[in-house]
């Protein structure tokens, strides 16, 4: 069970990836795995077969994501290129103007 949970956030990180505006680092931190992530790349040698249980759905998912997001992004640009492009501008354009 918590391989599941730990590949759907890898997903969700692989996604933030590829998504323009959104950072990986920022869901890490909202799913409260930044920190374990960070020590399991650290230590890895530590402690190999625990680092590589936190580390492998993880990673798994990341690539999943990135491959299942990169597609989706393609078929949008593909079929809807003017309101993709707009959409992310706007979503770009938005989080800058909260951040001053």
């Amino acid at each position: 069970m918590n391989f599941i949970f730990n590949f759907a956030k890898g997903i969700a990180i692989g996604a933030g990836a590829i998504l323009p505006g959104i950072s990986s680092g920022v869901i890490c931190v909202i799913f409260g795995v930044y920190e374990k992530l960070l020590n399991a790349v650290l230590n890895f040698f530590k402690n190999i077969k625990e680092n590589f249980k936190l580390l492998f759905p993880i990673g798994l998912g990341a690539v999943f994501g990135i491959v299942l997001f990169g597609n989706i992004l393609k078929c949008l640009f593909y079929s809807y290129p003017i309101q993709t492009k707009f959409t992310f501008i706007g979503l770009i354009v938005r989080m800058h103007s909260i951040s001053f």
